[in-house]
């Protein structure tokens, strides 16, 4: 079989993830059997050192929650786009004479923006809830489509607004909901971020980036006053073909 190349995610819960399911396809449709992805759970990201010095055939991972951030001070070099975002998603590993160079990148701005494209029309202005990692790729398509947003914290800074703000919220032209938070996802299905349900309508578009569940507690309740929903799953393929991409380059950007 040859050299072993070995893939991964970092994440805090990771046991959700579609993600080996994703890749494995990637590896079947170009017959590439020395390929594999795991799933690695890290408690904290200082324990991502001696992870990259026990699987020393780890060529590259993806980043999840709650590291997507966190993650940047470890890297040798990040693109000018994850940058921007202040956030990584997919970082590439070069290894030589037993040390590892992380290159990082951020492809969950290429699976938002597909995912802003099924929409059934633009919306005049966002709303995002949350204000972490994926919240930045949500940023970043939001401002390059001209779409005025606003983002709601459970500690706020300046420009954005508290969760209690959002009682204030009015919906009489098309706006687009993203939640960008793990509220409501699996096992805890039974959970969900606060939010004025009740004040909503038909001009309201919601986008979950949860996607395991398929259909949140939240969404569920856009749903039930006849919103239109998509939960995160077209972005979490999308972003993994771009990483698939990444993963496959053996030059350092």
């Amino acid at each position: 079989m040859g050299q072993i190349f070995q893939l991964g995610l970092i994440g805090n819960p990771v046991a959700h993830s579609q993600s080996p399911k994703i890749f494995q396809k990637f590896f079947d449709n170009e017959n590439l059997p020395n390929w594999n992805y795991n799933l690695f759970q890290l408690t904290h990201i200082d324990e991502l050192p001696g992870l990259l010095n026990s699987y020393p055939n780890l060529v590259g991972f993806n980043v999840t929650v709650p590291f997507k951030q966190a993650i940047i001070p470890y890297l040798n070099s990040i693109s000018d786009a994850a940058k921007e975002m202040n956030a990584v998603n997919t970082v590439k590993v070069f290894r030589e004479n037993g040390d590892f160079f992380l290159e990082g990148h951020n492809t969950d701005y290429y699976g938002f923006l597909e995912t802003v494209n099924k929409l059934p029309s633009k919306p005049f202005k966002a709303v995002i809830l949350g204000n972490g990692g994926s919240a930045n790729a949500v940023k970043a398509v939001l401002n390059l489509l001209n779409v005025p947003f606003t983002v709601v914290s459970r500690n706020p800074t300046a420009n954005q607004i508290s969760y209690g703000g959002l009682l204030d919220l009015t919906f009489h032209e098309p706006t687009l909901i993203v939640q960008t938070t793990p509220v409501g996802m699996h096992p805890n299905i039974d959970v969900s971020p606060i939010f004025p349900f009740q004040h909503l309508n038909e001009n309201v578009m919601a986008i979950d980036l949860i996607y395991n569940p398929e259909e949140t507690l939240f969404l569920k309740q856009f749903k039930n006053q006849g919103c239109f929903c998509l939960n995160g799953s077209l972005m979490l393929q999308k972003q993994a073909e771009m990483a698939w991409t990444i993963f496959k380059n053996n030059e350092k950007n």
